[in-house]
């Protein structure tokens, strides 16, 4: 099973590619800095227990990991922050693909899917507006 870590960091390169931020600058893995104030952070959670697989080429069982993205727009921009958190949304939905992190490590997602919809948060201690985005996933193994 790749570790949470790498995992994490596949999801963030998936959000890069697909034009919705650039890490270490816009994306930020388990942690949202102060600033900037436009920013996403993805963070593990726990996952559901794996599922047992038979006739399969894959291992005993399917992983199912979950995680979070939080979306933050700049004050006064609830609309430019919903887009955002729309086009994570977008680009974490997505089956029968390979991520490869920044480092080489790769994890292959049979699926990747929204556990719900986007959701407001409300406002950061700056009255930046907040957006939270739940996903579920299911891991292949190699």
């Amino acid at each position: 099973m790749a570790s949470n870590l790498y995992k994490l960091e596949a999801i963030a390169k998936r959000l890069a590619d697909q034009g919705v931020g650039t890490i270490g600058s816009t994306i930020y893995i388990g942690n949202l800095p102060e600033t900037p104030a436009a920013c996403i952070a993805v963070y593990a959670d726990s996952g559901a227990a794996g599922v047992e697989v038979f006739g399969s080429t894959y291992a005993d069982t399917i992983d199912q990991p979950t995680f979070r993205v939080t979306v933050r727009a700049a004050r006064g921009t609830y609309a430019t922050g919903l887009v955002k958190a729309r086009a994570v949304e977008t680009a974490l939905t997505f089956s029968n693909l390979t991520l490869t992190a920044a480092n080489g490590n790769s994890t292959y997602f049979l699926s990747c899917k929204p556990a719900g919809s986007v959701q407001y948060a409300g406002v950061d201690a700056k009255e930046n507006p907040v957006f939270n985005l739940s996903f579920v996933s299911m891991l292949g193994h190699g």
